[in-house]
């Protein structure tokens, strides 16, 4: 009795081991369309259609492209392009519907990692302005935790905003923790500027001397307006010196966020085809590799404000 038991469950178990590659197969491999790309490349189409009804019936869950001549190629091209497209237009679920549509159109490809890395930050950034909009402080700055890549220097308008998210929740310190991130850590002299002036309005004098001691030996070339714009600040100068750069800086375009100076390490270097999601387009970082300047003047840069010792603190 034990044995008749046994027996047919194992063989149970045997055919569902071995039926199991079969049902793990959706879509057709590369060997399995090799068939159907000679018969298109040779122009016989009878044999062509032939070939595409027993795919279909061996893979029924495969759609083959309307175009017969794109299985040619191994590789998607214009394909990529799309993706990118639409992660840069922010409509992540036509991204997704297009990677779902490539890879059934070109089976042996998978997304390379910077594409899935590029399209969860969007998709961060979406939530994260989101919930700035919707003036729910908290959530901005458990997503800005979760995802430290939002606070580098090309993002700095989300370091800004954390720190007004952190103001709205009366707590300064963390705030102005976010700004001294941004100016020990970021190059461009405009946002420079444009974060004394948001630090000025919660920074008792004190703090703000030390903020500009902070800045003064990083740019040593801009002396004379950082005195300006010092006294200006600190209400010993008219209020009319020279806010230039500020305005500079609301009208540049992207999100610059904060590496914090001691998790160093260079930038990432961007995909060839990568779009980035920014903020609005008033706002535009100054130079076209304001990184690529940080590097040649101080070393290699730190990643990001969530990672310093001034991030854990301001976060």
């Amino acid at each position: 009795m034990r044995a008749a038991v046994t027996r047919p469950a194992l063989t149970l178990a045997l055919l569902l081991a071995l039926s199991a590659p079969a049902l793990a197969q959706t879509f057709p491999s590369d060997q399995d369309l090799e068939a159907l790309r000679f018969y298109t490349g040779q122009g016989d189409e009878v044999s062509a259609e032939a070939e595409l009804r027993r795919l279909r019936s061996q893979f029924p869950g495969w759609t083959p492209p309307e175009n017969l001549s794109t299985l040619q190629r191994s590789q998607p091209s214009t394909e990529i392009d799309l993706i990118y497209r639409r992660i840069a237009e922010g409509n992540l679920a036509g991204a997704k519907q297009a990677i779902s549509d490539t890879r059934k159109t070109f089976p042996g490809w998978t997304p390379p990692a910077e594409m899935e890395q590029l399209l969860a930050l969007t998709a961060a950034q979406q939530d994260f302005d989101a919930a700035v909009t919707a003036g729910q402080a908290q959530e901005a700055i458990s997503i800005v935790r979760a995802v430290p890549e939002l606070l580098r220097c090309d993002r700095v308008n989300n370091a800004w905003k954390t720190a007004e998210m952190q103001i709205a929740l009366s707590d300064t310190g963390s705030a102005l923790a976010t700004y001294r991130g941004v100016l020990a850590a970021c190059t461009g002299f405009a946002e420079i500027v444009a974060t004394l002036e948001k630090a000025s309005a919660i920074a008792s004098p004190a703090q703000m001397q030390d903020m500009f001691a902070l800045v003064r030996p990083r740019f040593t070339g801009n002396a004379a307006a950082l005195d300006a714009l010092e006294a200006r600040l600190l209400g010993t100068a008219p209020a009319t010196a020279a806010t230039a750069p500020a305005s500079a800086a609301r009208r540049r375009a992207g999100p610059l966020l904060l590496p914090l100076p001691h998790l160093l390490r260079p930038p990432l270097p961007p995909p060839a085809r990568q779009y980035r999601h920014t903020a609005p387009a008033g706002r535009r970082p100054a130079g076209r590799h304001p990184r690529r300047r940080a590097i040649r003047g101080l070393g290699r840069m730190p990643c990001t404000l969530h990672q310093s010792r001034v991030g854990r603190a301001g976060l």
